[in-house]
C-alpha cells in the first residue's frame, strides 16, 4: 500500500484507526503501482479489438488481466467423487 510518506512519517501523522481504515479502503479499491494493471488490460483490450477479424466478437477485458486475487470457483464434488479422490490419495500408504 502507498501512502506516499515513510513508516516513520505516517506513525506521527495518523493513528491506527485511519491507517486501519486505509487498508480496509484499499482492499476495495486498490490504487497506486498495484492497480497499474488495469489500465494495461484495457489498452491491450481495445488495441486487439481493432486487429480482431470482422465479425468476431470482442475480447474480454478479464482475457488481459492477472488473474490476482481472483477465486477459482470450482463445482462442488458429490460424496462418491470425495470418497474416490480420498481412496486415490491414500492409495499407496502402507498400513
Amino acid at each position: 500500500m502507498q501512502l506516499g510518506m515513510s513508516v516513520r512519517r505516517a506513525q506521527e501523522e495518523i493513528n491506527s484507526a485511519e491507517f486501519s481504515e486505509w487498508m480496509a479502503f484499499y482492499n476495495v479499491e486498490p490504487f497506486g503501482v498495484d492497480r497499474n494493471d488495469l489500465p494495461i488490460a484495457i489498452l491491450g483490450k481495445r488495441i486487439c479489438d481493432m486487429w480482431k477479424a470482422k465479425g468476431s466478437p470482442p475480447f474480454d477485458i478479464d482475457y488481459f488481466l492477472p488473474n490476482i486475487g481472483k477465486p477459482e470457483w470450482k463445482e462442488a464434488m458429490s460424496p462418491m467423487e470425495m470418497q474416490h479422490k480420498i481412496k486415490t490419495m491414500f492409495a499407496g500408504m502402507k498400513k
